[in-house]
């Protein structure tokens, strides 16, 4: 649950595609974790966010006026058309790739061009020559004709993958108020190129996520076919290959830096392996296991519906009940939304409700669930009802508290949703370890996050900061283990059934759950707090957990009868979770060996882009530039916010939590502050003159958050002085 993917993220499911792609599991969501201008310092980290965004190291953070390169005259002239259905497109090299339903195409020549309903905004792909990636991005560019008008921040090659030998990424450095992402991404084989652009405001990017990984999905070079394993007939796991699996996480671990790692194997309703490997905390000596509790974020969303499906099996609810029937005083930002939405779009992402987790995270003393059901009557639709994947993770968390109020209707919500947990989910399936309590779960046996410092080691997090998720739990509070999360995967392969054969709720109800509510890209979409994902020929059923330092994962194979629970305990565990669903087949099915390529490419586009971040920031952040900013600020969602001085050190404190800042200089002359702290990293707050002095603002996916100076007098006299 990072929002940052918002952490991407997240993820919410272990993918199949490459860990550049963002959308990775989420072809995301987990919750991923929440970053205020998220750098994509971790491209898996978060998270949450963008979507798989062209091979870009995007984020979920979104700013406003934006400043664009135009797209090419011709799309506005009789030769550009607009397309009425996802469609195949081929470049004059042979390069295919699908384009989104509503967005207008155009081909001329090298370059075909993409545009989707908003101004502004534009995909170009372009055919273009040279002897290597960077020969070849500027060919593109020439070919466009035109220069980048923001300079090149980074560039990472990837690992051969879909047909394509060579592989790179770029990101130019767009200033955070400029609300633009400006990329490019090279695939190459046999000295022909494609070059992927993406131009546009990043609100649109977050909106049309799921579009973007459409487009980023299938592209692949002419006559190139993908491997399927569609019809092939699964190994029996055993001895060996479990140990293959344990291998590349034991890599995975090194390479990434991952203190900890737990994982469990179903196959034929049996247990084949339960287990973890490397460390509860970096430094200690206490190992994690089987049974250390890990806090699995946006898992939660799929035990949440588990319970609703069993009020459903029970007649309570019905699944295409209108929410306003149940709960009349239910009310979202648009009268229509309120009366549209049903039971099953509460988690279904389908809504049109954009992201919108800085007020839970910012400002969570004392808030409880009627705080956060409360909150939805502000928060308005920015897409059609149905029509593009957004996800809100206080509108899944009213899920969880509708059954909270069916179950105990004479109880506040939030113990009225962890009664009805235990007693309709954690006590019939045995998951006697399963709590929202944190301080029940840090008394035990748990596994403590972790997360790159400013220096780029592995560091603790403080854990402060994810008890902002206690008011939002049902989209994402569970504390769990791999014994635990077996069971639940055991009952799902299972439709519905114990081990011990008797019937735990109706296959009809609980099925519901998998099925497509909203496109997720080319091969997935998301249900009701699930991710289907039909790449490689298999179907999978799946989500994702991402919270500061916790990186998790469940996923089952409904037609091999194989599941696997993966736990983490560091951020850059999202680099795992997206590649062990392709490591799982590659060792059910014998399939080309691509994983530890992956692996490598992502574990060095991580390093290589921390270390670009490390190099843009100075810490700690010099006097001169913070000296006048100093005070207390507020914002009537997040509260208020201190900037001061200790020491050495500049801090930022949202009361909540804290961390100490460095400084960025922008490419357009402009400085803004940056977080630093493990976990907490990566919050950008853009400076910004008032008439009443400076003031402080935070991105988040579609929303700005203005923190004037609850202290302007002070601070006018201080510039005064200055």
């Amino acid at each position: 649950m990072h929002s940052p993917d918002s952490r991407t993220v997240d993820d919410p499911s272990i993918s199949s595609q490459p860990i550049a792609n963002t959308l990775g599991s989420d072809g995301q969501p987990s919750i991923t974790r929440v970053k205020l201008r998220r750098r994509a310092t971790d491209i898996n980290r978060k998270r949450q966010l963008l979507g798989a965004l062209l091979l870009a190291s995007v984020t979920a953070t979104v700013v406003f006026a934006a400043r664009a390169i135009e797209p090419h005259a011709s799309l506005s002239t009789a030769g550009a058309s607009k397309l009425a259905h996802d469609t195949e497109v081929t470049t004059q090299v042979g390069t295919r790739f699908l384009a989104p339903a509503g967005w207008t195409l155009h081909s001329g020549g090298d370059v075909t061009w993409l545009s989707p309903p908003e101004a502004n905004a534009w995909v170009a792909a372009v055919d273009a020559r040279g002897s290597t990636a960077d020969a070849a991005l500027a060919d593109a560019w020439s070919r466009l004709g035109r220069t980048p008008d923001a300079p090149l921040r980074l560039s990472t090659p990837g690992a051969a993958r879909d047909g394509w030998t060579q592989i790179a990424s770029y990101r130019y450095d767009t200033p955070a108020a400029q609300n633009r992402l400006l990329s490019a991404s090279v695939f190459g084989r046999d000295g022909a190129w494609t070059v992927f652009f993406v131009d546009m405001p990043l609100d649109v990017a977050d909106r049309r996520r799921s579009q973007l990984a459409l487009i980023n999905g299938r592209i692949m070079p002419t006559g190139h076919v993908r491997e399927s394993f569609e019809g092939r007939i699964p190994r029996q796991l055993g001895e060996a290959e479990v140990r293959q699996l344990n291998a590349f996480i034991a890599d995975a671990r090194q390479q990434l830096g991952i203190p900890g790692v737990a994982m469990g194997l179903l196959q034929g309703g049996r247990v084949v392996y339960a287990g973890g490997q490397g460390l509860r905390a970096e430094g200690s000596p206490e190992t994690v296991d089987e049974k250390t509790l890990f806090l699995v974020a946006s898992n939660t969303k799929a035990m949440t519906t588990m319970m609703l499906a069993r009020m459903v099996d029970a007649g309570r609810l019905q699944w295409d009940m209108p929410v306003v029937r149940a709960w009349p005083s239910f009310r979202l930002g648009s009268d229509d939304a309120s009366r549209k939405i049903e039971v099953r779009h509460l988690l279904c992402a389908c809504t049109g409700l954009p992201r919108q987790d800085y007020p839970w995270l910012m400002e969570f003393t004392g808030r409880d669930a009627e705080d956060v059901v409360a909150d939805l009557r502000d928060v308005v639709p920015t897409t059609a009802f149905g029509q593009l994947y957004q996800y809100s993770n206080p509108l899944a968390a009213a899920g969880g508290y509708l059954g909270a109020r069916i179950a105990h209707p004479d109880q506040p919500l939030g113990n009225g949703y962890d009664n009805a947990m235990h007693e309709e989910v954690f006590a019939p399936l045995g998951m006697r370890s399963t709590t929202f309590d944190f301080d029940q779960a840090l008394a035990g046996n748990h596994a403590s996050p972790h997360a790159w410092d400013a220096q780029g080691r592995v560091a603790l997090v403080d854990l402060g900061v994810n008890r902002s998720i206690v008011p939002v739990r049902p989209a994402g509070g569970a504390w769990s283990n791999v014994e635990d999360m077996l069971r639940f995967v055991s009952v799902e392969l299972a439709r519905g059934r114990l081990p011990d054969g008797k019937r735990y709720v109706g296959a009809d109800a609980l099925l519901a759950r998998w099925a497509p509510q909203v496109a997720l890209g080319a091969e997935a979409s998301y249900g009701m707090g699930l991710v289907i994902d039909r790449s490689g020929g298999v179907r999978s059923v799946q989500h994702g957990g991402s919270m500061p330092g916790y990186q998790t994962g469940m996923l089952w194979l409904p037609e091999h009868d194989v599941g696997i629970v993966l736990l983490t305990n560091a951020d850059n565990g999202a680099a795992l979770m997206g590649l062990m669903r392709r490591r799982l087949l590659e060792v059910l099915f014998d399939g080309r060996p691509m994983a530890a390529g992956e692996l490598a490419a992502a574990a060095a586009r991580l390093s290589t882009s921390a270390a670009a971040e490390r190099r843009s920031l100075t810490v700690p952040a010099p006097a001169p530039v913070v000296d006048t900013l100093e005070g207390t600020y507020r914002n009537a969602l997040l509260g208020p916010m201190e900037l001061r001085r200790e020491g050495g050190r500049t801090i930022v404190d949202f009361g909540e939590w804290r961390s100490e800042v460095g400084t960025r200089h922008n490419s357009d002359g402009t400085s803004t502050l940056v977080t630093v702290d493990p976990g907490t990293d990566g919050y950008e707050l853009i400076v910004e003159d008032s008439p009443q002095g400076a003031r402080l603002v935070l991105l988040e996916s579609q929303h700005r958050y203005v923190f004037e100076r609850a202290d302007a007098t002070k601070a006018m006299a201080r510039q005064g002085e200055g």
